[in-house]
């Protein structure tokens, strides 16, 4: 994990500054066109423009440059994306990524954007760089959020209320300083985020090639034979209160709910779960919601479509909640899951109990685990410290904005 710099907030400092209407530093601004599927295909074609659409445009902020769009027939008038250019998000279903704002690297200068974007033409590139600070601060995106009009759930951002948007204008050397503090806090989390990045696909590698080389080389064995369901039923009382867990899938562990009345839980059946149970969500087993309750998780109950095992063997149980989080994991699950309503797919426990699994030594397991384990806890540091950054880079922008924060102090702080 690389050493980061540590950015704290800096001394409060009450000041006062000017505005200007984001139209007079943004003459053009205007949404992509609409066109029809067949227009559109995954590979450039002779007269085909590049489009960047909306799912191009991820909510952390960065632009996913992997899967273009190409499309056919567009008007000779479509506006394109320049070098002084930003996109914004026009409409969504969820109003938090209305006016979501990016800056395009120089790949899609050229390209459109969709009916759901804006592109937003600036003065000049550093009027374009202090723009793109400006309407990434909390306050002008909640601005942007509320204003979207639209009762059937998609909001819109009208051109003519956003060109009346007024944007803090400090003195052009004060707009240097402010862009150049918060790129630095920006380039920090980009490194964070990479590294992490790097560190997940190394960890989705080993747990592939460990698993696969323990199904090639080793005992293989029902999972029945490792494994036991585990069954603590409870007798709900109706005056009584209970706390629940829920399952995320993809691996993303538990989360815990609200404590209900048992007489609000009415006829469900619901079990203990206690820590070191591996648990599994048998309606989404197929999408990897498979987790172990950890220590903190005590007195929880789940329903009884979270049925929880234990090892019959003595070892480690986190050696199966890596195995199911790999790609043949998975897919074990799944084969497991017949069905075909929506994403309701319910797991045949006793089939899963039949399915084979490579079972290496007990001392291999450990040192899989440790190894596995390494990898993933480095990732999550990362993680955690590029979380506190994005916290850091919210306060810090709105104190710069509202003259709240001294320029000169945050510039010794980045």
């Amino acid at each position: 994990m690389s050493n980061q710099r540590q950015v704290s907030l800096p001394e409060v400092v009450a000041r006062v500054t000017m505005k200007k209407a984001l139209g007079d530093l943004c003459p053009v601004i205007g949404s992509g066109p609409s066109w029809a599927a067949k227009d559109e295909s995954s590979v450039p074609s002779e007269g085909a423009l590049t489009v960047l659409k909306i799912t191009n445009t991820r909510p952390d902020g960065s632009i996913d440059l992997s899967e273009l769009a190409y499309v056919s027939g567009l008007p000779a008038r479509t506006k394109v994306i320049g070098a002084t250019s930003l996109v914004m998000i026009r409409t969504n279903g969820n109003r938090e990524r209305i006016g979501n704002v990016y800056l395009p690297p120089g790949e899609v200068h050229g390209a459109a954007v969709s009916a759901f974007q804006f592109i937003l033409d600036a003065l000049d590139a550093e009027t374009r760089d202090y723009l793109y600070l400006v309407l990434r601060s909390p306050g002008i995106q909640h601005l942007m959020s509320e204003s979207a009009s639209g009762s059937t759930g998609l909001g819109n951002l009208a051109v003519r209320w956003l060109k009346t948007l007024e944007i803090p204008w400090p003195d052009a050397p004060e707009r240097k300083s402010q862009v150049a503090v918060i790129g630095a806090v920006d380039d920090q989390i980009t490194a964070l985020d990479k590294e992490a990045g790097a560190l997940e696909a190394l960890l989705r590698v080993r747990k592939e090639e460990l698993f696969a080389h323990y199904a090639a080389t080793t005992n293989m064995l029902p999972i029945g034979k490792v494994l036991k369901e585990v069954k603590r039923p409870i007798t709900v009382d109706p005056e009584a209160e209970y706390r629940q867990i829920g399952i995320r899938s993809h691996g993303r562990g538990l989360f815990t709910k609200e404590a209900v009345t048992g007489e609000s839980l009415g006829s469900k059946r619901v079990f203990w779960v206690e820590p070191g149970d591996l648990v599994i969500n048998i309606v989404f087993a197929w999408e990897g919601a498979v987790a172990i309750v950890p220590l903190e998780i005590e007195g929880y109950c789940g329903s009884h479509r979270f049925p929880s095992y234990r090892r019959l063997d003595g070892g480690d149980i986190e050696f199966f909640r890596l195995f199911f989080s790999t790609t043949s994991g998975t897919q074990l699950l799944a084969n497991c899951s017949p069905g075909g309503a929506g994403r309701n797919r319910t797991l045949s426990r006793k089939r899963l109990m039949e399915s084979p699994i490579g079972m290496p030594s007990a001392q291999e397991q450990e040192r899989a685990i440790s190894e596995l384990q390494a990898l993933e806890m480095n990732v999550l540091a990362l993680r955690a410290e590029a979380d506190r950054l994005r916290a850091v880079h919210a306060t810090l922008l709105s104190g710069l904005l509202d003259r709240t924060i001294e320029i000169e102090s945050a510039e010794l702080e980045v």
